[in-house]
């Protein structure tokens, strides 16, 4: 059968108070033919699916307008985690994207352009098998205090083409695989007392373990030092003023994906047969009865 193509757009809305870095909603935009949203969800369910049909979902962070504006956007984290490969795998034709920030005409913002694309690499899974991959893009202005987006501009992230297997309605409704985002901010000295969520991500080496007492080495290393790496703060900590130039990257939120399936042509075949074979017991024994 023909694949189904399917194409919704992850909505990952975040957001920056002047008391909070870290402030952030989420959901799931759906988008028509003409590219027009059309609906808000957060959980993720394909059409009815056959063996091997397929379907696309298009990864998004969308810039929402808010005061003051984001002026030290740096980049993107995005965790592909399938929970059970026995309906789903991620097909070789699934990309990252690159986006950095480009200057507008009027060079008060900047607007997101796809620069690159790497495959997602993921293993094909078998039954009973989860498998995770997270991919991280920092600008090429992270290192100089990050960017000013346009406000209401989409920043593709991601594109999942998805195979459908282990085709039975009796899995139907459940969750196939989530997708995590964390957006990257630049925070430099003389940033006032700051707030933060737990589940953010703080750029430091490798022997840092975040505590409440220093949630982030008083100097974060630079990006493109092989002893950094992404740590998990597990607590909602307080940055007071005068830390040296940190990375941090806020959680967005998770959206679940879910295959849904339709019944394969035998189960059609085998429930009739098993409704005529009740008819034509019923006729035989109303006959017997009337003799």
């Amino acid at each position: 059968m023909k694949a189904v193509p399917y194409v919704v757009v992850v909505c990952l809305v975040f957001g920056l108070a002047s008391t909070s870095w870290a402030a952030a909603s989420f959901g799931v935009a759906v988008m028509d033919a003409a590219g027009n949203i059309i609906s808000s969800e957060k959980d993720v369910k394909s059409p009815r699916l056959r063996e091997s049909d397929t379907f696309s979902v298009l990864v998004d962070k969308h810039f929402a307008p808010m005061l003051p504006p984001v002026t030290n956007y740096a980049g993107y984290i995005v965790k592909f985690h399938i929970t059970d490969g026995t309906e789903v795998s991620v097909l070789p034709t699934s990309t990252f994207y690159k986006t950095e920030m480009v200057t507008t005409p009027m060079g008060t913002h900047q607007t997101p352009v796809i620069v690159g694309t790497s495959p997602l690499d993921f293993p094909q899974s078998l039954p009973g098998q989860s498998f995770t991959i997270v991919k991280s893009y920092p600008t090429m202005d992270a290192p100089i205090s990050g960017s000013a987006p346009e406000e209401s501009k989409w920043i593709p992230m991601a594109k999942l083409d998805l195979h459908a297997k282990g085709t039975t309605i009796g899995q139907n409704s459940d969750v196939d695989m989530t997708v995590m985002a964390w957006c990257i901010l630049h925070i430099n000295q003389g940033q006032g007392s700051t707030q933060f969520r737990e589940s953010a991500l703080v750029w430091a080496t490798s022997n840092f373990q975040p505590t409440p007492e220093q949630p982030i080495p008083s100097i974060g290393p630079h990006l493109n030092d092989p002893n950094g790496q992404w740590k998990h703060i597990p607590f909602t900590w307080h940055l007071q003023p005068g830390f040296g130039s940190q990375f941090v990257a806020t959680f967005l939120g998770t959206v679940t994906i879910g295959i849904e399936h339709v019944p394969e042509p035998i189960t059609g075949v085998l429930a009739g047969g098993g409704v005529l074979l009740l008819v034509c017991s019923w006729g035989l024994r109303r006959r017997r009865m009337a003799r």
